[in-house]
Formats: structure tokens, C-alpha cells, sequence
């Protein structure tokens, strides 16, 4: 199942499935401030079906980066990469050629790490940024912070969207962006809201 529409000069989708499954240039996971494999939710089912090597990969981009520029202290809490970053590696042995590591999350001494709307739409403009840059042309997102960090769906994808409507909107090579949902009932929870938010912005400009 897919819900799909266009946004600047090109093309913004919902899917239903394994994100391992979609045909991209590249899919995002979610990451930790060490680039390390924590082998549970999205991670666990892309080093299933891309191989292990994929979080190699992006736990040595952690080391050099630690090596360039010092261990990142936050708050009192170590990390390797910056909050918000984007990282590109390998696909290993899925469909799409490379995997997007995105540190979707900020830091309170107080709460510990933590995930928000706001940490959501900076990481989502990162990682278009890092696809722009490697000259991509599409990339599949799974709905960032809805798992261990409970960010509501609705407030994911309204947040996700709005960035990708950004991105496209200028000079980009990126020409199709999408989430995935696994499970059907997801699916049709966030689609009933992509349909919605498109009817509310076709009204607006029929109005104007």
C-alpha cells in the first residue's frame, strides 16, 4: 500500500512494509551518539537483512570522527558524533545502496536522551542535506522517534513531511522521499493524516 503526492519538484510517498524492502538510494536508521549497533527496532532488521557490516561501518565513521575532533561532551553525556548528524555508509545487502545513520536526538541532564518533534524535523533536514550532498535521488525514512522515544505518529510524520516540502521546494537532486510503516494499521494512521494535511493545503490555495 502506498499514499503519495507531489511537493515541489518532486514526488513525497507513505509506504507500508519493512523499510529494508524499499526501493531507494538510500534508507535511514536511527542511531546513537556512538554510531554503535544497539541490535533492537529498525537496526535489528536492517543488520538482519543488510549484514552486520553496515554498523561496522558507521561505528569506525564514529572513531574518526572522535579521533578529528575529541570526544563530544554534552551535557555530561559522552558521545562520539553530534547530536542531530547524519551519517553515510554502506547498504550492504539490502535494495538500496547506502544507509543513512541519523542521531535523531537531543540531551537533557535531567531526563537523559530524549526525542522530540523538533529534534525530529533537524535530523530529517540533516539527513536531506547529506542525500543533496552525495547526489541522491531518493531516500525512504522510517517514522523517527516513534519507537523507544513514543513521539506520536501524526506528530513524526506532520514534522517529517514539512521538511521534506522544504527540501524540495529548492535546489536539490533529491526527487522522491518516503516513510515506511510497517504494519497496516500504522499505515493508515499516518496516511489518513498525509490525505488530510494535502486537503487543508489545496484549500489554502484555492483560496488564495
Amino acid at each position: 500500500m502506498k499514499t503519495e503526492y507531489r511537493a515541489g519538484k518532486g514526488k513525497i510517498e507513505l509506504a507500508e512494509g519493512s523499510i529494508t524492502r524499499y526501493n531507494a538510494d538510500a534508507i535511514v536508521v536511527p542511531a546513537n551518539p556512538d554510531l554503535e549497533f544497539a541490535g533492537m527496532g529498525v537496526q535489528a532488521f536492517v543488520a538482519r537483512d543488510g549484514g552486520i557490516e553496515i554498523f561496522d561501518e558507521a561505528s569506525k565513521i564514529a572513531e574518526e570522527y572522535a579521533q578529528k575532533h575529541g570526544e563530544l561532551d554534552i551535557h555530561g553525556m559522552q558521545g562520539r558524533v553530534p547530536l542531530y548528524s547524519a551519517h553515510l555508509t554502506t547498504g550492504g545487502r539490502l535494495p538500496a545502496k547506502h544507509v543513512i545513520h541519523s542521531v535523531a536526538l537531543n540531551y537533557d541532564p535531567k531526563s537523559g536522551l530524549y526525542c522530540n518533534r523538533d529534534v525530529i524535523a533537524e535530523s530529517t533536514r540533516n539527513v536531506l542535506e547529506l542525500g543533496r550532498e552525495h547526489g541522491l535521488t531518493s531516500i525512504g525514512f522510517p517514522a523517527l522517534g516513534t519507537g523507544l522515544y513514543q513521539v506520536p505518529l501524526e506528530e513524526a510524520v506532520e514534522a517529517m513531511t514539512t521538511e521534506f516540502e522544504k527540501h524540495l521546494a529548492g535546489k536539490t537532486s533529491l526527487e522522491r522521499l518516503g516513510i515506511v510503516l510497517f504494519g497496516q494499521d500504522s499505515y493508515l494512521e499516518g496516511s489518513f493524516y498525509l490525505r488530510a494535511k494535502k486537503e487543508i493545503e489545496i484549500a489554502k490555495r484555492n483560496r488564495n
